[in-house]
């Protein structure tokens, strides 16, 4: 992968709790990186689900190697936001091939 191939910044975010001023817990999604990523569609499909037709694509999302990336995190990209799926790792080459599905 050329590095030119990455232009989209992305955030990448982790579900984390935290106590408000009230002593109350909410979960709220906190950016732990921002990178440049190179964001691909690779397959997507149509089915109904409970009585309504929906769409689900998936995207291979390319980075550059950082510690500590999982699967409990997600990527937003702008107003898109891509749930991870699987983490693909190649430390030799230097990057991370994120599998993703978009939130809709």
């Amino acid at each position: 992968m050329k590095i030119g191939g990455m232009r989209y910044r992305a955030e990448l975010q982790r579900n984390t709790a935290v106590k408000d001023d009230e002593g109350f817990t909410q979960n709220i999604w906190q950016t732990e990186h921002i990178v440049w990523a190179d964001i691909v569609p690779i397959s997507g499909r149509e089915f109904l689900q409970s009585g309504t037709e929906t769409a689900e694509v998936t995207f291979k999302i390319y980075i550059r190697w950082i510690e500590n990336v999982d699967a409990d995190m997600r990527v937003k990209c702008g107003e898109n936001i891509y749930l991870l799926t699987a983490v693909l790792g190649n430390k030799r080459k230097g990057m991370l091939t994120l599998m993703a599905k978009e939130l809709r």
